[in-house]
């Protein structure tokens, strides 16, 4: 997978919007690499927060199907630029991720990242920890 400096760093904006923990951005850097091999969607939030200016609100379901730019969840691929500036932290992770084979991440209420290989495995995770 050929990757342009713009590319990394526009991941590690993605990164540093989807957590502030240091420890966390190279996992959920190698989940956006993971994602980006298999030709699948990224689904990072963040970038719907971004593309529709909601950052102070929860998503919705119309949040999620309207069709922008920075629709990560239809869209395969890096969104059209960054959606913010990263830290040092941030750009560190995307340019060397811990390398792993999950492909789908949440957070829970406290902030502790939870991990799946697949879909079925994030389904329990959100049964576990968000409800």
């Amino acid at each position: 997978m050929e990757l342009t400096l713009s590319d990394v760093v526009i991941i590690a904006s993605m990164i540093q919007r989807e957590t502030n923990n240091p420890e966390q951005m190279p996992l959920i850097a190698q989940v956006i690499y993971n994602r980006l091999k298999d030709g699948m969607p990224l689904g990072i939030d963040a970038t719907t927060r971004y593309g529709l200016k909601a950052w102070d609100r929860p998503l919705t379901t119309e949040d999620f199907n309207a069709d922008y730019p920075y629709d990560t969840r239809r869209r395969r691929g890096l969104p059209p630029s960054g959606i913010g500036a990263p830290t040092l932290e941030a750009l560190t992770a995307a340019f060397n991720p811990v390398y792993h084979d999950y492909f789908y991440y949440l957070h829970d209420k406290s902030g502790a990242l939870h991990m799946g290989r697949t879909y079925d495995e994030h389904k329990e995770n959100i049964a576990n920890f968000l409800n």
